[in-house]
């Protein structure tokens, strides 16, 4: 058993992901409130996606929660720079519709690894529908995750 709590736990589980060891866990939901409180719980989910199904959000949030979007977590690593001591590195980029295209979002994924140790995983949340962005840079699929916020 790890030794980690809260948010050292997921991170250390995201960054053995990266390196392609996956924890062994019927399905995986994390809640937190004001960053301090993980929660997980065994949805005894089949792989088809239950533990992440509208009614099962629902019913963890509650009457006064609010479900965010459900993102696809990916993950690349940094090409140079110095280490950073952030918990959790990630990487969010938005080109103008009338860029899109032009490369310049690449570019940009690219320069931010420049400024991230080489191999320390540097995360990115992407809409499942956005395609585009799926195959950006040789950015990794490892997961998904929702953020429920509870009032």
């Amino acid at each position: 058993m790890s030794s980690e709590t809260g948010p050292d736990r997921l991170l250390a589980m995201l960054v053995r992901a990266a390196d392609g060891i996956f924890h062994q866990w019927t399905a995986r939901l994390s809640l937190w409130t004001r960053g301090d409180l993980e929660i997980l719980t065994d949805a005894r989910a089949d792989g088809s996606g239950r533990a992440l199904a509208p009614h099962f959000l629902a019913s963890l949030a509650g009457s006064l929660g609010d479900i965010g979007v459900i993102d696809a977590t990916l993950v690349v690593r940094g090409t140079g720079g110095a280490p950073c001591l952030s918990r959790r590195i990630e990487v969010s980029v938005e080109v103008a519709p009338t860029q899109v295209g032009a490369g310049i979002g690449r570019s940009l994924i690219r320069d931010a690894l420049e400024m991230v140790a080489a191999d320390q995983p540097v995360f990115a949340a992407v809409a499942p529908g956005n395609a585009r962005s799926l195959r950006g840079v040789g950015l990794v699929p490892i997961g998904s995750e929702v953020f429920i916020r509870v009032t």
